[in-house]
């Protein structure tokens, strides 16, 4: 699997003016500096404020989640899957690790 990215976990992190999140590796410094920002998820209308923090978790939580499926579909390739239910679920997660890693799935 290709890893050219950044390894988690990440960090949702708000900004001082509250408008901004920053998707980061690392937890802010004793001076609150971010050393890498990875995204900046936007939202200056208090309409929009939880969709900001959804959108910033879920990026957020992208490492994890490939890392989950990847588990998940090396632990179920090969074993027998009862039902069309249970192939959608790997055609879902092998989509979503090729999505996430610019690869053809390969266990």
């Amino acid at each position: 699997m290709n890893n050219d990215y950044t390894p988690g976990p990440w960090h949702a992190v708000r900004d001082d003016d509250q408008q901004v999140i920053d998707i980061t590796p690392h937890l802010p410094d004793e001076n609150g500096e971010l050393e890498k920002t990875i995204a900046t998820v936007w939202g200056n209308r208090p309409s929009l404020k939880a969709t900001v923090e959804g959108d910033a978790r879920l990026i957020a939580a992208a490492p994890e989640l490939l890392r989950g499926l990847v588990m998940m579909l090396g632990f179920f390739e090969g074993k027998v899957l009862e039902g069309e239910a249970g192939w959608d679920c790997m055609t879902a997660a092998r989509q979503a690790i090729e999505k996430a890693t610019g690869q053809e799935w390969k266990s």
